[in-house]
């Protein structure tokens, strides 16, 4: 009942919001794409219109702002990946085979890849990045928290059904994926709530792919340590937490998940059949990408074009987001989709090595933003998840914070306390 009080609520509260106040719509947005309330209270929450009737809301609020400020710095390369790798799935579409397939794969990228532009346009201020921050620390956390209270619990809802509307495997990955941003979270904030809040998400978070039996995003959280020790400020008090945390998920890991870890590493002919037929259908994906290098078999058609081409069986998805996307659109759709989370990467990483961020709040974010999508990049190697948002929620906060790390002056300070970017002309 509460998640059907909650869902009607923001639905409500978005669809008038967004109107005048078109960013607040959107963090109900994505709140609501982060969580998918009709499968996360499944037994409640009847399929709806939720994301949709905001969506629309927010699109017509957005106009009426002249569609917010394009001067984003760095952080329209990001932007303009977006818009490529969008338009690609429409030129690719053109061509496919199936044009049913590829149209609904075509509507569902522009229910994702849409607010990814509004955002961007309406992140002007060192506030929203903020707001933005909270918001995907927070909806990923209670997915987190659901996943584990299940477990503890003796449930296997995530092993069985998943979360986000997904399964396991790409569920454990969305959650892994917000656990570095949580962990640096906590150690940006002052107050001790809020950080003992954010710890406790990461902990959860990192929890959920053991329990979850997901060897993507084991792999994930193991990159995320590592890229953790690069960032992370070097100080006695972060070296300690850092061995805290290394030890609790090793505590928490046992014996099935530390060999289904290692099980990654072994030798091709000691494989499972799982990951043995994962290794022939990403050579089969390659070879794809050579004989169709511009537009690839089609959106979404790689299942299609596995069955057809190369004999598997029907619906047999790749297991690898970056080989997929590149057999399903060519080498230019996977120069689009790398160049939005790369450049992301990249330019947080040249801003927190050279100090660009103005205080130590967006220093550690941007490190923890950093982390997130390291764990990303090496997780979506073992599972298709293209469709899956969190992640690219979490670049969109990075392209804020890149645009707030190039602001050429020092933000002027409004009265009512929210830090503008300079050169702009506000009307309330």
């Amino acid at each position: 009942m509460k998640g059907l009080l909650f869902t009607y609520g923001l639905t409500v509260a978005g669809a008038l919001v967004s109107l005048s106040y078109p960013w607040y719509g959107l963090l109900i947005y994505i709140c609501f794409s982060t969580l998918r309330p009709d499968t996360l209270w499944f037994w409640s929450v009847a399929p709806g219109p939720y994301s949709r009737i905001v969506a629309i809301s927010v699109l017509l609020g957005w106009a009426g702002k002249n569609f917010g400020t394009w001067n984003l710095g760095a952080a329209r390369w990001p932007m303009y990946c977006v818009i490529g790798f969008w338009i690609w799935i429409l030129l690719s579409g053109t061509l496919a085979p199936y044009p049913r397939v590829a149209w609904a794969y075509a509507d569902l990228f522009t229910r994702i890849l849409l607010p990814l532009v509004v955002g961007y346009t309406l992140m002007d201020s060192q506030e929203k990045v903020r707001q933005l921050c909270w918001v995907l620390v927070l909806s990923i956390g209670f997915v987190g928290y659901q996943a584990n209270l299940d477990h503890w619990r003796g449930g296997t809802r995530l092993l069985t059904y998943g979360y986000f509307g997904v399964d396991n495997n790409s569920a454990c990955i969305g959650l892994v994926t917000g656990a570095g941003l949580a962990f640096f979270l906590g150690i940006a904030e002052k107050a001790w709530y809020r950080k003992l809040l954010c710890f406790a998400i990461a902990a959860m978070l990192v929890h959920a792919p053991m329990f979850g039996d997901s060897r993507g995003g084991m792999m994930g959280v193991a990159a995320m340590g590592i890229a953790t020790l690069v960032v992370m400020p070097k100080r006695a008090k972060y070296f300690m937490l850092y061995g805290l945390a290394v030890f609790l998920a090793l505590e928490l890991a046992g014996d099935h998940v530390r060999e289904r870890f290692f099980s990654s590493f072994a030798a091709r002919e000691e494989l499972d059949g799982s990951a043995a037929s994962r290794l022939v259908m990403w050579e089969h994906c390659w070879d794809a990408m050579q004989r169709f290098p511009i537009f690839g078999v089609g959106p979404n058609h790689w299942p299609l074009a596995a069955q057809e081409m190369y004999g598997w069986s029907h619906g047999l998805r790749a297991h690898n987001l970056w080989l997929e996307i590149g057999a399903s659109l060519g080498f230019p759709g996977l120069f689009f989709l790398v160049g939005f989370y790369g450049l992301t990467a990249v330019f947080l990483w040249w801003r927190w090595f050279f100090k660009r961020f103005p205080d130590e709040w967006t220093d550690n974010v941007a490190r923890g933003l950093i982390v997130s999508l390291t764990g990303f990049a090496v997780s979506a190697m073992f599972v298709s998840l293209d469709a899956m948002e969190p992640p690219y929620f979490l670049a969109l906060l990075g392209g804020g914070l890149i645009r707030w790390a190039d602001a050429p002056e020092v933000a002027d300070e409004e009265e009512d306390g929210d830090v503008r970017f300079p050169g702009q002309d506000w009307v309330e």
